[in-house]
């Protein structure tokens, strides 16, 4: 879509040349008399569009927008004496003069002047420009409460006067083609196994600014894909068995549109598993900020994981469930509800979508839900140390290369996602993920297949690894092992007993009642199986569930629950 800009209207034009502007183009009316301004001495010819009329229709009748004499709208405020009041109407009638608004398909709004920077209305980057508006181009102070007030004015003219657009952090890909925002001028766009530079006006494509937000280098568009490996190798301390893996994701992290799985890096002290996130993140996304701790509440990380393109979370310990089931949602794309301060029962809705980098040492990843969307690459331990500088000198050295080379894999990738496993029907959970990485590895001049084949395996053994290690799981596969393998009882009944064999044996298991429990071992059942344990739910009255194990007889074996240790 085309925007008017009121900037290149002649205030002087008259009626006919000033509503010369393509049908569909839109622009939001100035405050109206409603709010007190009907005293600002505007030339006879300009007129006000009163925002409470239905808005005319395109000549075809398919799309609304807004019609008025131009030159209302194009001349230059006067300047307004007499307090606050005077300066909201200021500030309100230059924004929407020179500012237009869109909506990305999450249902946030946009501030946008000219070219593809986008800044949220609910964002402490909009104060700031407001207050930047009212110091640098209006020159005048406004207080806070004043400002609260023209952003409260504002709010409904923006969600009747918002465009539909696509909105991104660093990249954004829409009907085939891909945009990568370099710097604030730059963007760099795939299309048709080209490059090329910059977002065309009509493309409704927008990049939403950040505080954190760093320029990227130029990446050398001379390296070709082939050359990645090569690169990858010498930079990050992979071993060769990951290596199709790690390459798939990190080329995968640069499109916003699918769902990538988490990156977990494991290994012992002395791996550069830190550092490696920390170039990941240079490579995808360059910001002020890198990796960080885990925050210390539920509330800090839907913040940290809906306001980032990618997140890397250093030196991880054991997950909580709750922490593991928000990286699950967004890891896949989902929404976070958290009550909206001030009010007691409205809901807020935290969209939640980001690629995530998970480092440290041992078990990071205990659930299975989230072992399933998880790729886990091991690092052996560095055979030379350097120091800092001199590992960060190597890396911003390679870097212009590697970028060229991961936009070559992508530009030659892309067009071969459709057909590169054409025919292969034994795909892995994220199947976004294997289908995309299959075809960046073949424009690498490797073999697709097995990067498929590698990755199935992989996550299949993670999987059941984290069975193995989850407390519920343990406890169902001890309790019937000591009844010789098999028990069937009512799910009231099995309740009781786990609980006090629990009790017994010192564990501790989430309270549940015989619903709960038959939905986490009905849900279960796979990871069960896996660890040697059968589970059969029948939904009579009462609902039975029998557990048994392989070699164990099919008849029921009652234990004393009083003489567990």
């Amino acid at each position: 879509m085309t925007y008017y800009d009121a900037n290149n209207v002649n205030p002087a034009a008259d009626l006919e040349s000033a509503m010369d502007f393509q049908i569909g183009e839109m622009f939001i009316p100035p405050m109206d008399h409603d709010l007190d301004c009907a005293d600002i001495p505007f030339e006879d010819d300009g007129t006000y569009f009163d925002p409470m009329e239905p808005p005319m229709m395109c000549g075809d009748g398919s799309a609304p927008f807004v019609s008025s004499t131009a030159s209302g709208f194009a001349q230059q405020l006067p300047h307004l004496e007499g307090g606050d009041k005077d300066k909201s109407v200021a500030l309100y009638n230059h924004i929407v003069q020179h500012y237009h608004f869109v909506s990305d398909n999450k249902g946030r709004y946009y501030a946008c002047r000219s070219g593809f920077k986008a800044v949220p209305v609910d964002s402490t980057e909009y104060d700031e420009l407001l207050n930047s508006i009212c110091v640098n181009e209006l020159g005048m102070m406004m207080s806070s409460s004043t400002l609260t007030t023209v952003k409260d004015s504002l709010l409904p003219i923006i969600k009747t006067h918002s465009s539909p657009a696509l909105v991104g952090i660093r990249s954004v890909y829409h009907n085939g083609v891909y945009y990568y925002r370099l710097n604030d001028t730059t963007v760099l766009q795939i299309a048709g196994g080209n490059f090329y530079s910059g977002v065309p006006a009509d493309a409704g494509v927008y990049f939403a600014g950040s505080r954190t937000f760093q320029n990227q280098v130029m990446p050398d568009f001379d390296s070709p894909a082939t050359l990645l490996p090569e690169l990858v190798k010498a930079v990050f301390n992979v071993d060769p068995e990951e290596m199709l893996r790690y390459l798939a994701h990190l080329c995968c992290f640069f499109m916003p549109h699918i769902s990538v799985p988490l990156l977990v890096l494991n290994g012992g002290h002395g791996t550069a598993k830190s550092t490696a996130a920390k170039m990941i993140m240079d490579l995808v996304d360059p910001s002020t900020v890198d990796v960080t701790a885990m925050p210390k509440d539920e509330q800090g990380l839907t913040a940290l994981l809906a306001g980032k393109y990618i997140v890397g979370l250093d030196n991880i310990g054991k997950l909580s469930r709750k922490e593991s089931d928000k990286l699950c949602i967004a890891c896949t794309g989902g929404y976070d509800p958290q009550r909206q301060y001030y009010t007691n029962a409205d809901l807020l809705s935290v969209p939640l979508k980001c690629n995530i980098i998970l480092n440290g040492i041992g078990t990071l990843v205990t659930r299975p839900d989230l072992a399933e969307r998880s790729n886990v690459i091991y690092f052996n331990r560095l055979k030379k140390r350097m120091t800092d500088s001199q590992v960060w000198e190597q890396f911003n050295a390679k870097k212009p290369k590697l970028l060229g080379s991961i936009f070559n894999t992508i530009r030659l990738g892309l067009p071969m996602v459709s057909t590169v496993l054409e025919g292969y029907t034994d795909l892995p959970r994220m199947a976004e993920f294997s289908t995309y990485g299959a075809a960046f590895i073949k424009a690498m001049g490797l073999d697709p297949i097995q990067f498929v084949k590698d990755y199935t395996a992989s996550c299949s053994a993670f999987v059941g690894d984290c069975a193995e290690m989850d407390d519920l799981y343990l406890l169902v596969k001890a309790f019937v092992t000591d009844r010789g393998g098999f028990y069937q009882e009512p799910a009231k009944t099995l309740l009781a007993d786990l609980n006090n064999y629990a009790e017994c044996k010192h564990k501790l298991i989430d309270k549940m009642t015989p619903s709960t429990l038959s939905r986490a071992l009905n849900d279960a059942e796979d990871d069960l199986r896996r660890m040697g344990v059968s589970v059969t739910i029948k939904h009579d009255t009462p609902k039975s569930i029998t557990l048994q194990l392989p070699t164990a007889a099919a008849q029921p074996t009652a234990a004393p629950v009083g003489n567990e240790n």
